[in-house]
């Protein structure tokens, strides 16, 4: 079971909970980001703590 991590409508990860909850992993993906977006790859950590966890809570809930 995996989730989508989206910043501004870009995917840029992959949570799975193929090893279980307590050992969840994270794909950082760079392919499917559009060529424009990638100057933005740096935000603002707070952001992409927040997004992480709403997908982590979303795959809990799978």
């Amino acid at each position: 079971m995996t989730v989508e991590i989206q910043y501004k409508g870009q995917q840029v990860a992959q949570i799975n909970k193929e090893k279980g909850v307590d050992n969840m992993e994270i794909d950082i993906y760079s392919q499917y980001v559009h060529p424009d977006f990638i100057s933005e790859l740096k935000f603002p950590l707070n952001d992409f703590v927040e997004a992480l966890d709403v997908a982590r809570k979303a795959l809990i809930d799978l």
